[in-house]
């Protein structure tokens, strides 16, 4: 179970499933493969979501459960656990957000692609419109029962808690994705109500099965984009937004936003990492493929010719 839960494995696994997609979608089996994951499944007349909208609005909200609950951690007994060490992090993070945008927003500026500029920041969530303001309200006394009584976990009544726990989890995600929110921000909130020890430990048990299972999953389904054969004068504004916005702006943005912000309030003190170090965190905060995918759809939802969902 070791490997499950190492940092190279799951990466392997994640690579080798997006390409799988990407071949998959652009070979023979394409046509087939894109119906199935467009079929409904679920409750006929009750509850119904594509086998797609199950990947990636169900499946992706247990890992960022899974990276909430990490957060929590780092922010309350970790290494983020005051403001003064969460604070360059954050300024650095920051760059990686605002840098892409600002470049995509520059060459894309005045087309029907300007909306995508969520795309190239890769951690970010596209805006919802027409959120439901009562599912969402009711998602928020879910989550806070959720919290309380999560606080119970270790008394005599660990299985009847552990049960109310699951409905109450699900009937946050059935809220939340009501209300307009992308649902994987149950997930999220969820991660971080949930009391630190039991939700360390339901992490455990969830990170192999997150590693193996759920990521190349939704890696597989984001990636399964046909390829078309358009002449480079014909190509959306868009895709030289993101080529450009996303690796360059990360690169640019958390290096530059990180090297500024281990400079405050150091005194002219040396700073702990070197400037190259920020580059490398800069590169691999560019590798935004899958969530970019997904990032392009909410955007592009009502613009076939830009999203990758038919």
């Amino acid at each position: 179970m070791s490997l499950l839960r190492s940092a190279r494995f799951p990466a392997i696994v994640l690579l080798l499933a997006a390409g799988l997609g990407l071949f998959v979608a652009n070979s023979a089996w394409g046509p087939v493969v894109d119906d199935a994951m467009h079929s409904s499944l679920g409750i006929p007349g009750v509850f119904e979501l594509s086998l797609s909208h199950w990947i990636k609005d169900g499946l992706l909200a247990v890992f960022f459960f899974v990276v909430a609950v990490e957060l929590q951690y780092e922010l309350t007994a970790g290494q983020l656990n005051s403001a003064r060490k969460a604070l360059q992090p954050a300024i650095a993070a920051a760059g990686g957000v605002l840098i892409p945008i600002a470049i995509y927003a520059a060459m894309a500026w005045g087309s029907d692609a300007s909306a995508g500029w969520p795309i190239p920041t890769a951690t970010d969530i596209a805006f919802a419109t027409g959120v439901n303001v009562a599912a969402l309200a009711g998602a928020a006394v879910a989550v806070v029962g959720f919290g309380i009584l999560s606080r119970q976990l270790d008394t005599r009544a660990r299985v009847p808690i552990a049960v109310a726990l699951a409905l109450l989890a699900i009937a946050t995600w059935v809220m939340v994705y009501l209300s307009g929110v992308h649902a994987t921000i149950a997930g999220v909130a969820l991660g971080l109500a949930m009391a630190q020890r039991p939700a360390l430990r339901v992490r455990h048990e969830l990170e192999p099965w997150v590693n193996v299972v759920v990521l190349p999953v939704f890696a597989f389904s984001a990636a399964l984009v046909p390829i078309p054969s358009v002449p480079l004068s014909e190509l959306s504004p868009a895709f030289w937004g993101v080529l450009v916005a996303l690796p360059v702006g990360k690169v640019v943005g958390i290096s530059l936003f990180g090297w500024i912000a281990l400079r405050i309030g150091r005194q002219g003190s040396a700073p702990p990492l070197a400037f190259a170090d920020l580059l490398a965190a800069g590169a691999l905060g560019g590798i935004g493929f899958t969530v970019s995918l997904l990032l392009s759809e909410l955007a592009f939802s009502d613009e076939a010719a830009l999203s990758s969902t038919r």
